[in-house]
């Protein structure tokens, strides 16, 4: 028996005021260690560096790779790469490939002048500052969390609750692995863990040390009106904002999210790094979520800051399901209830024809609500966490050992 069908893009958490944190009379700073692979980890540590300049903190951001480094620069930030020797691996369509990942972690943690020379670096860049965060789960930083080195009091860990679950359970959910990812996130300083829970679900209490969030994503300037304008959206045609990640570069899925859009009248903009060469396709938009807010149809994969997006902005959401196990985990409670809003298309055989299905199923109709004033509280509460951990380490019996 199918659940009863409920709105799932009603925003599911609780957004409170927050007070600004005080001006400092000197600007600590923080070295933010963002992962490449996608891009979700550089679009927080760039968007972070911006608010948490206005509250009176430097970010120095730092990745893992020369794209993603092009990625941050994009948005006028500097952005410094550590090494390029630590990745995940996937396919053209954003399957995971689990052998080749196992093999370049392990050859990572083991060969000489790889993850060590890595963390020396990390801790020379970071003399001075403040804190250190791992976004997310780079090895160099998860091993300063197991010791007892110059970072680890200061070493802030960032990620998301269903990747989380997806690095712990890499090698299965119980076992040496599993026990040493949540050995070093319990002797951090602290964790920020985003999530989709809310206060009233049955979830099991946070770890000491860790402070759950709604995920994060940028404030929308421009009203749905002028952004389409600016798009060229001819009056009275439907927008379909697609977002791929770099790992996405197959042509045949291009392909058929141009004819389907384009047989249902949309007019699409088209967001992708694999696909930039493809006519109509570009690779980076810093006002993404300018067009995500003024679409009548939002396609992407489910990385929780498009999933945010699709519920804070009520958008209708085709998400496109891939061998990506934090996502599918993202994806687990849309396809246990009958939305009208959203639809979920697994990327495979006669992809064209369910597209399409997917596609006429939704429903664009529905209110649209002004969504900056919650976005603002989602910023501030961002804000007041990391300023927090800045301003009042947290006591020594707060931390796991």
């Amino acid at each position: 028996m199918q659940p009863a069908a409920r709105n799932v893009w009603s925003p599911g958490f609780d957004i409170a005021p927050i007070a600004p944190a005080a001006p400092a009379a000197v600007r600590p700073r923080i070295l933010w260690l963002a992962v490449a692979d996608g891009r979700g980890h550089l679009m927080r540590a760039q968007l972070m560096r911006q608010l948490l300049g206005a509250a009176g903190v430097e970010v120095d951001i730092v990745t893992t790779s020369d794209a993603g480094a092009a990625f941050v620069t994009s948005f006028g930030a500097p952005c410094a790469v550590v090494s390029r020797d630590f990745g995940i691996h996937f396919d053209g369509q954003q399957n995971l490939r689990k052998a080749r990942t196992a093999a370049g972690l392990v050859t990572y943690l083991l060969a000489p002048g790889r993850c060590r020379a890595d963390l020396r670096w990390l801790e020379r860049r970071a003399r001075g500052a403040a804190l250190v965060v791992n976004d997310s789960f780079h090895p160099a930083l998860l091993a300063a969390g197991l010791g007892d080195g110059p970072l680890r009091d200061r070493l802030v860990q960032v990620y998301g609750e269903t990747l989380r679950r997806a690095v712990q359970g890499f090698w299965g959910q119980r076992g040496w692995y599993a026990d040493t990812v949540a050995a070093a996130l319990g002797r951090s300083r602290a964790c920020i863990e985003h999530t989709f829970a809310t206060a009233h679900e049955d979830q099991p209490a946070a770890a000491p040390g860790t402070i759950r969030l709604p995920p994060l994503f940028a404030m929308p300037r421009r009203d749905r009106a002028q952004v389409r304008a600016a798009l060229g959206v001819p009056a009275g045609r439907r927008l379909a904002t697609v977002y791929l990640n770099p790992y996405f570069h197959d042509p045949a899925l291009a392909v058929a999210l141009e004819r389907t859009l384009g047989a249902a009248g949309y007019t699409m903009h088209a967001i992708g790094e694999g696909f930039a060469s493809r006519p109509g396709w570009r690779a980076r938009d810093p006002a993404l979520v300018e067009a995500v807010a003024a679409a009548d149809l939002f396609v992407s994969a489910a990385g929780m800051a498009s999933l945010g997006q699709a519920r804070t902005f009520a958008v209708p959401f085709l998400a496109i399901a891939t061998a990506q196990p934090e996502q599918r985990a993202n994806l687990a409670p849309l396809r246990a209830v009958e939305d009208p809003r959203c639809r979920v298309v697994d990327v495979g055989a006669n992809l064209e024809p369910r597209l399409a299905e997917a596609i006429a199923a939704l429903d664009v109709t529905g209110p649209r609500p002004d969504p900056r004033h919650a976005v603002r509280r989602l910023q501030a509460r961002w804000v007041e966490a990391v300023t927090g951990l800045v301003r009042h380490p947290l006591p020594t019996e707060e931390r796991s050992r």
